[in-house]
């Protein structure tokens, strides 16, 4: 399952599953928090989209394609108890869903990392790429 996310300079972060309602929602905050008008188009600029993770391996990571061994991607928004500068940080997942295990582990140390504030890049390669594929995370 895949939804959009928008994250606010004030560190309010909007998540929606489609398009309209995350639109509503954006345009929404700004004008009540910002006294700013969005455009439908500038807020689906900004939107992230994200595959849902089971809740034990963090919930959601951002994708920046939808294409079987892209890197995926999570512009870096360090948290107030940050206490280190925002890292590049890469994990790169070979297992698949034969090695459930070994696969989840590389999901969950990029959630952790994302909830960090850290830029994180997901890369699948080899077995990893099916992971890609419609339903198989949920498997995991």
């Amino acid at each position: 399952m895949t939804e959009k996310r928008v994250s606010c300079d004030c560190g309010a972060t909007i998540c929606e599953k489609s398009d309209d309602a995350l639109v509503e929602a954006v345009q929404k905050h700004v004008q009540q928090v910002h006294d700013l008008a969005l455009s439908r188009e500038q807020v689906l600029s900004m939107a992230v989209t994200t595959a849902s993770l089971p809740s034990r391996l963090g919930g959601a990571l951002p994708l920046s394609g939808s294409v079987a061994g892209q890197a995926l991607e999570e512009p870096s928004h360090p948290t107030p108890d940050s206490a280190a500068a925002p890292m590049s940080i890469l994990v790169h997942i070979t297992h698949g869903p034969e090695h459930p295990t070994r696969a989840a582990l590389g999901f969950a140390v990029a959630a952790a990392a994302v909830g960090q504030g850290h830029r994180v890049t997901v890369f699948l390669a080899g077995d990893g790429v099916q992971l890609a594929r419609a339903g198989v995370i949920e498997q995991l």
